[in-house]
This record gives C-alpha cells, structure tokens and sequence, in this order.
C-alpha cells in the first residue's frame, strides 16, 4: 500500500505553473494522465471480478485501499487545472478531461460497491460513504472553477467574433 501511495504522490517543485490555486508542471500532468489510466484499469478490474464472484466470492476484490482518496483527488484535481491552460497543446490533453471523469465514475462506484458489502449502520459502511463523500468534496471545486473559465472563454470568443464582423 506504501508503494502505491508513493507512486501516484504529485511532485512540486520549481518552474510550476499556477492554475486555479493548484501547482503543476507539464511532466506532472502528463504523469498524472498516465496513473489516472492506470488506476481506471485497476479498479475496471476489480469492479469486473467482483461482479462475476458476486455470488461466489468470499472476498472483496479491493486492489486499491480506501486511503488512496486523497491521492486519487490530487490527480484529478491537476487534470481539472491543468486542462484549461493545455488543453490544445496535445491530444493527451485533450483527453485528459475524459479520462479523469472516468476515473471519477469507477472511483464512485468502486466505493459504493465497497460501502455495500457491509451492513448498513457499520462502521466500515461509514467509512466508505465518508470516503466517497470527501472525494466528490475534493474534486466538485475544481469542476466548478473549470465550467466558469469555459464560460468566460466562450463569452470572450463570442465578443471577439462579434468585433470582427
């Protein structure tokens, strides 16, 4: 668990680029796309093994610990930021913004899947609603903060047509 933790920690230092309060460099972002795919085809398969051992399985198939939360946030929260400044510097960073909503869905319902399999009222249930509650706590600024630089470039865009007609 250290070793996954460690792998998907963003790195800050020098020559960043601020964004929306959040700090990054262009290798981080492109780093942060690569674990945010990474991390989609872990919890796919683990969302398909639990559903095809649903009846079957005596285990919960959880390659990635509740713990990773904040870690998965931080990611989405650079693609989030980063998206706006690069999006048209690459096709990775045009498709950054779909493989970060994916993320965002399998992380949601990985969690729910989780909260499930334990009893209403429990602790464990709480830990995984808290968990899935933190995240979209984490992510849904940055979401907003995306929509309104979208529609301040879309008014600017449309002015700038207006004028050269």
């Amino acid at each position: 668990m250290r070793k996954f933790i460690k792998n998907v920690t963003l790195i800050n230092g020098k020559q960043a680029t601020h964004l929306f309060g959040f700090t990054y460099r262009p290798k981080e972002f492109i780093d942060c796309v690569a674990h945010i795919r990474c991390l989609s085809w872990i919890l796919l398969g683990s969302l398909q093994h639990s559903a095809l051992l649903h009846n079957n399985a005596t285990f919960l198939s959880q390659p990635i610990p509740l713990e990773a939360n904040t870690h998965i946030a931080e990611h989405i929260q650079v693609i989030l930021a980063g998206f706006a400044e690069q999006s048209k510097a690459s096709v990775l960073h045009m498709s950054s913004l779909f493989h970060a909503f994916i993320l965002c869905q399998l992380w949601t319902m990985y969690c729910e899947f989780i909260s499930s399999q334990n009893p209403p009222g429990s602790d464990q249930y709480h830990q995984c609603t808290l968990t899935l509650s933190d995240f979209w706590a984490k992510i849904t600024p940055g979401i907003l903060q995306l929509v309104c630089h979208s529609k301040v470039v879309s008014k600017l865009t449309q002015q700038k047509k207006i004028t050269s007609h």
